[in-house]
Parts: C-alpha cells; structure tokens; sequence
C-alpha cells in the first residue's frame, strides 16, 4: 500500500496470517510509516515556503491514513488465501 499525504509516498505490507486468517501490519512496517510521516510533516514546518498548517490538517491526514490502512486490510481480508 502507498500512501500519499504531500505528493511523496510511504509503503508499508499488509499481511495475512496463515493460521488465523487475520490481517497483520509488521510492526517495523508500521512505525517506518509514522516516521516518514513525521519526517515529512517537520520538513513542512521548516519550510519557510508552506503556509502554517492548524492541529486539523494534521488531525484530517491521521484519519486518512488509518482509512487507507483500513481499507488496504479489508482488501487483503476479501482476497482468497490462493491469490496470496
């Protein structure tokens, strides 16, 4: 999955487990993604060419990234174990 907040991209893998069935992001997966994000997000506070951003634009990027996470999960769910 790509996920794109400011025109660059983080990837990160969504896994299914084969014993359970259910979905798992690995954790180094996972935290590179908020690192990237962060490392981005302070790239654009130090940019004297951005305009300031408020709590909400941070808040509306979090919560779109956890609905393409979610949706991301929900295809690998409905997938059959034979396409993986």
């Amino acid at each position: 999955m790509t996920y794109h907040s400011d025109g660059s991209s983080a990837r990160f893998t969504v896994l299914r487990d084969l014993v359970t069935g259910g979905i798992m992001i690995p954790a180094d997966s996972a935290t590179a993604l908020l690192r990237e994000t962060a490392g981005r997000w302070v790239a654009d506070i130090a940019d004297p060419h951005q305009p300031p951003r408020d709590p909400a634009f941070y808040a509306s990027a979090l919560l779109a990234l956890a609905d393409q996470i979610d949706a991301e999960c929900i295809g690998v769910e409905l997938r059959p174990l034979a396409d993986e």
